[in-house]
């Protein structure tokens, strides 16, 4: 079997879940053994090999974890990353020393096990062989481990916090943006009961609700497809979900705000968009305040008026009686 490695800022988003994310390998450019690998060749195997085993050192007795989701980003020119999001098993011992690495960075590379499934797969430039370089087409990914080092360049840990970090408030995600037209609805009609689903759709929980209920679940933004997939995140919903955190109607602890607006920021920060500022609980109370009052002058307002009719028609059937 291959081994692919690949230096990694792992982000750990969930310490009770023990969630991680990470650029396991890059793609598109060669790498210390000379090997270029294609940014399709993991597509066959994350399409039909998922959940794929997470190991410690590539070492098969120290299984530490399972590959949850993955897929190639671009980066630049030819290259390309290939995003992979982790739970690491916190109910054993090897998980949870093996997610602790990674979230302190004692261990910032990952690494890649494959093996090539046929010799068509793989194709050679150059007939120097000291400077030979071999395109790996399509692999059968096996494995995935936390290293000390290896031979793909620019592997990173993307995102590993805790769950006292974030406890209501979902941890946010590398992921892709699109820009189309929203219906919420539609998208959360589409969405199983399923926790981990619902979880990457949206931007806060309730703790103390039932995790597989959609009720459980706000500020949905992120593309479902028609086959329960969940996908981009949507730059208009993201847009509509801050004015409503900004708004007196938001209804979430004032604890969870933050983190809530950290994950939504984050999106349209790497869609190339400056998110408005976080208005404080003093602002929203405040705003609350001018709306009730608002509120209250237009009722005063409406109620002068009928008075003014009433007082009209009354005086004209007075009028007419004598």
């Amino acid at each position: 079997m291959m081994h692919k490695t690949h230096v990694a800022n792992a982000k750990v988003f969930d310490e009770v879940e023990g969630i991680v994310e990470a650029y396991t390998n890059t793609m598109g450019v060669p790498d210390a053994d000379g090997d270029i690998v294609e940014r399709t060749a993991f597509d066959k195997s994350i399409r039909e090999n998922l959940p794929i085993p997470v190991l410690s050192g590539h070492d098969q007795g120290r299984l530490v974890g399972k590959v949850l989701f993955a897929q190639p980003q671009y980066v630049s020119g030819d290259e390309y990353r290939l995003y992979t999001r982790m739970q690491f098993n916190m109910d054993t011992e090897s998980g949870r020393d093996a997610f602790s690495n990674v979230a302190g960075d004692f261990v910032r590379e990952w690494s890649v096990g494959f093996n090539i499934p046929q010799e068509s797969d793989v194709s050679r430039e150059g007939a120097d062989a000291s400077s030979q370089i071999r395109r790996i087409g399509n692999l059968d990914w096996v494995e995935v481990s936390t290293v000390i080092r290896g031979s793909s360049p620019s592997t990173a840990t993307v995102s590993a916090k805790s769950a006292d970090d974030e406890k209501r408030g979902i941890a946010s995600h590398l992921t892709t943006w699109v820009e189309d037209a929203w219906d919420a609805n539609l998208m959360r009609g589409r969405i199983k009961a399923d926790a981990a689903q619902l979880r990457q759709a949206h931007a806060w929980v309730d703790a103390d609700g039932d995790p597989e209920s959609r009720s459980s679940y706000r500020f949905l933004h992120h593309q479902v497809s028609r086959n329960d997939k969940t996908g981009a995140a949507n730059i208009r919903a993201v847009t509509s979900a801050l004015a409503s955190l900004n708004s007196p109607r938001s209804a979430i602890p004032e604890g969870d705000r933050r983190s809530v607006y950290n994950h939504l920021a984050r999106h349209l920060r790497e869609a190339g968009r400056k998110p408005s500022e976080l208005r404080s609980e003093d602002a929203l109370d405040s705003a609350a305040l001018d709306t009730a009052n608002a509120a209250s002058d237009t009722a005063r307002r409406r109620l002068q008026l009928a008075q003014t009719r009433l007082a009209i028609n009354h005086k004209t059937v007075t009028a007419k009686e004598q």
